[in-house]
């Protein structure tokens, strides 16, 4: 079946695995798709009304390819001002913030972006809530707070979010419980990550599982 198509933060995506995506290769190869970011940069600079948008969230995307995490932060932030009631952007912003290492700013946009999702009575995405609580949990594993974060994980477990999800979040878990020095609760969580991630086709997170199997988490220092 064909994926579903909309247009995202002013740019045309496409649905898989819970989120919306860059078209597929085929209609990526445009002239200036794979530009670097600094030919992006420029126009961005222009300040053309019609194209202002889609340059912006096109260069998101070329940002986050490129590692630049902190410009595809900067960059959502000014795309939340703009559509402050798309949740997508609001999300992505926050997980952008998480890449770049902005571990405290990720956490107050997540939170602000749970409340409102909890006010706003539009449609969601099946599992939304549960991927919003998942990126929160991110958030403050970054901050070493183990309790709430593992409270957001297991709270996004019961609201049914993807499998992938899912499968990231026992992930987690399993990393809070070797910090805490539960390797037997922390080996049944990658265990079961490793099944779900498998299945899901995450197989980056299904070989972190595996690797964890094997040599208790550490966090890296800073």
């Amino acid at each position: 079946r064909a994926p579903a198509r909309r247009r995202v933060c002013g740019r045309r995506r496409w649905w898989r695995r819970g989120s919306w995506h860059d078209p597929p290769v085929p209609v990526r190869l445009v002239p200036g798709f794979s530009q670097p970011a600094s030919v992006w940069d420029d126009v961005v600079a222009a300040r053309d009304p019609a194209a202002l948008v889609e340059s912006r969230t096109a260069l998101v995307l070329i940002y986050s390819r490129e590692g630049r995490h902190a410009d595809a932060y900067r960059l959502l932030g000014e795309l939340v001002a703009a559509y402050p009631r798309n949740r997508l952007c609001v999300r992505e912003q926050g997980s952008a913030a998480i890449r770049a290492g902005k571990h405290s700013e990720a956490e107050a946009i997540l939170s602000a972006g749970l409340a409102a999702l909890d006010r706003d009575r539009r449609a969601r995405m099946p599992g939304e809530r549960g991927l919003w609580l998942y990126k929160r949990g991110l958030a403050r594993f970054g901050r070493d707070k183990r309790a709430e974060s593992a409270a957001d994980l297991q709270e996004a477990l019961r609201n049914t979010p993807p499998e992938w999800v899912r499968g990231r979040a026992l992930l987690t878990l399993g990393k809070i419980a070797d910090l805490n020095g539960q390797r037997a609760e922390a080996v049944t969580n990658y265990r079961t990550a490793r099944e779900v991630g498998t299945q899901a086709r995450d197989t980056a997170g299904a070989a972190e599982a595996t690797r964890l199997l094997s040599r208790p988490y550490v966090r890296p220092r800073t």
